[in-house]
């Protein structure tokens, strides 16, 4: 009788466990993030309430608060590789989809009626793709407008910018505010507009031209409309009334400090702006060109390992990371969502503290460009492009003689 009970109540142990989840059919994925400490904590939330809503998967968040890239790398190399990471786009999200180290995620979305891809900028989301196959996912957008000091606008008489301004207008603006000191020192400059690959490569953009083709196999900076833009760009820094590579950023000089009239730049100074700028300021879109308005696009992704022992889950986690998690991001004020959703929804448009208009990043983002997306980019961009143009907008070499090197050095470089 004991051995039928005890044969009985095993087989109903046997029945119950069949029925529910059990402790092996619980996967644990590894998820690797970068940040500050404000970052760190949302992460830790958003890792948490997944884990709460996922019983069957457990994610271990791993915070590396500097040095993330050569970190994952040296992991890649080593086989102990997160499941799921940070991608940037113009270093690694080529290289990364070309070397086969991201999971190709175009199924899991595809095929998923629940999650709304559409709900991306389709300009966005461009960057993610490779080959027509979809590589990852964008957290946030950035995009930069012009941040414009109200106060300083008034006392020279300069009215606030809007979206009919263009750069010829902006040259008339800017060239009423910018004086100079006795010492000949500027006392109050037109416009910090930056020097980076961003700011000349929008000139190009916007008279027309191109930095590359679509496939980046040829360089094609050398037509009229490119070198226009970037004349432009030297004209203005000669004029003095944009700043320069060398411009003298002294201490107690710059937009933050009032002595700057307009800043392009992205959202992740907002937080600091409400919480610094001592004087009234707000946001337009840049001013156009001879050819529209545009404006360089940058993100941070999250990718999958394509090695992952757990890839449904850790897709699974991605999404939410876009999801529910996207939403707390939209909060902190940080960041442009990537979700066109995200960015209409109270959270973003209306934080405590905002008095800008906000629905500018919107506008700004429908007119957002990505930089070329090369295997190429620190040799192609950062060494040969960035070192010519630089050298032009010095005054060093004519922008003919830049984008004639550039143009005869650039097949090297594409064709390794």
């Amino acid at each position: 009788m004991k051995t039928n009970r005890l044969v009985l109540a095993l087989g109903l142990l046997l029945v119950l466990l069949a029925l529910s989840p059990v402790a092996d059919a619980q996967v644990t994925i590894r998820f690797q993030y970068m940040g500050d400490e404000h970052e760190a904590a949302i992460y830790e939330r958003v890792v948490a309430e997944f884990n709460k809503r996922n019983p069957d998967i457990v994610v271990i968040g791993e915070h590396v608060a500097g040095g993330y890239f050569d970190r994952l790398l040296a992991q890649m190399a080593g086989g102990v590789a997160p499941d799921v990471f940070h991608v940037f786009t113009e270093d690694f999200m080529r290289p990364f989809q070309q070397s086969g180290f991201l999971l190709d995620l175009t199924p899991y979305v595809e095929n998923d009626e629940g999650f709304n891809l559409e709900d991306f900028p389709p300009n966005l989301l461009e960057a993610g793709y490779y080959q027509g196959r979809l590589y990852a996912l964008p957290r946030d957008v950035a995009v930069r407008v012009i941040f414009y000091n109200q106060e300083l606008l008034d006392r020279y008489g300069v009215p606030a910018p809007d979206e009919s301004w263009t750069w010829e207008v902006m040259r008339e603006a800017a060239s009423r505010v910018t004086t100079l000191n006795p010492d000949g020192s500027t006392r109050i400059l037109g416009i910090d507009y930056g020097t980076w690959f961003g700011p000349w490569m929008n000139m190009v953009w916007m008279w027309g031209g191109e930095v590359a083709d679509p496939e980046v196999t040829r360089i094609l900076l050398n037509t009229p409309e490119a070198i226009a833009g970037l004349q432009f760009m030297v004209d203005a820094i000669k004029d003095g009334w944009m700043a320069g590579p060398d411009f003298n950023w002294k201490e107690g000089f710059g937009f933050q400090h009032g002595s700057v009239a307009f800043k392009w730049d992205g959202h992740w100074i907002v937080p600091w702006a409400r919480e610094v700028f001592d004087f009234h300021w707000d946001i337009a879109l840049t001013p156009k060109g001879p050819a529209g308005r545009t404006t360089t696009l940058g993100s941070n992704w999250y990718g999958v390992n394509a090695l992952t022992q757990h890839p449904e889950a850790a897709v699974r986690f991605v999404k939410y990371l876009v999801g529910e998690g996207n939403r707390l991001f939209a909060g902190l004020g940080g960041a442009v969502p990537s979700r066109i959703s995200l960015v209409l929804s109270e959270e973003f448009l209306y934080p405590e503290g905002a008095h800008e208009n906000r629905l500018v990043w919107l506008q700004a983002l429908e007119t957002g460009r990505w930089a070329p997306l090369t295997v190429h980019w620190e040799r192609l961009i950062n060494g040969l492009m960035q070192p010519e143009i630089d050298k032009a907008l010095r005054g060093q070499q004519s922008v003919e003689a830049a984008v004639a090197k550039i143009v005869e050095t650039a097949p090297a470089i594409l064709n390794e």
